[in-house]
């Protein structure tokens, strides 16, 4: 998917770029051409032509699943170009990291696409704070979601990890690393990233 994201997360870069030329979800985010793909690996791996991929996907370098926009949006349920990819994957047995903040990927038809010996799956969790997410990411799943699927994923047999990301100031700057710090009053404290967020996550089997 390209030219838009349905979380909306309000740090997006993609999201920031793409607004200034009018075509950040105008209308919805736009699924790909799978023929497009299908016919590179083919070429790639069943003829002799030249390719400018050829060189890249005959190493088996690992592609990454999600950055610009998140293949497992709600809306594949709809559309299937992310299940139609991960067969087509599956197929040429080529290795893929998946970088994703939806829990879309552990439910049981994502689950037998996605090969545990070609798979890695990465959660972006920016916070565990549901009330403070639910502001800075209003469209994506809940953070509990993310967990649940993870652990989901980890007792399957599957690689997961977590990126902390973005990673948002606990402290105002020098509270940590500055022995001359000072601060009128309290100092202030954001409670969305946390340093107990790291323990929270070990619980999940990440």
């Amino acid at each position: 998917y390209g030219r838009g994201c349905s979380h909306n997360c309000v740090y997006c870069y993609a999201k920031a770029e793409l607004t200034v030329h009018g075509m950040w979800n105008n209308p919805i985010p736009v699924p790909v051409d799978l023929n497009e793909i299908r016919k590179v690996f083919y070429t790639v791996f069943e003829t002799n032509k030249k390719n400018k991929w050829r060189e890249i996907l005959e190493k088996k370098i690992p592609l990454r699943i999600g950055s610009m926009s998140d293949s497992f949006m709600w809306s594949d349920t709809k559309y299937k170009v992310t299940q139609e990819l991960l067969k087509l994957l599956k197929f040429y047995d080529y290795p893929y990291v998946i970088f994703t903040r939806s829990d879309l990927v552990a439910h049981d038809e994502y689950m037998k696409l996605i090969d545990p010996k070609l798979a890695a799956v990465q959660f972006s969790i920016s916070s565990t704070n549901e009330k403070l997410l639910r502001q800075i990411e209003p469209g994506a799943p809940s953070a509990k979601r993310r967990l649940v699927a993870l652990q989901k994923l980890a007792e399957n047999g599957y690689w997961t990890t977590v990126r902390i990301n973005p990673l948002f100031p606990i402290r105002p700057d020098g509270y940590f690393t500055d022995p001359n710090f000072k601060w009128d009053g309290e100092v202030p404290k954001f409670d969305f990233s946390s340093f107990e967020m790291i323990d929270e996550l070990a619980q999940y089997k990440v």
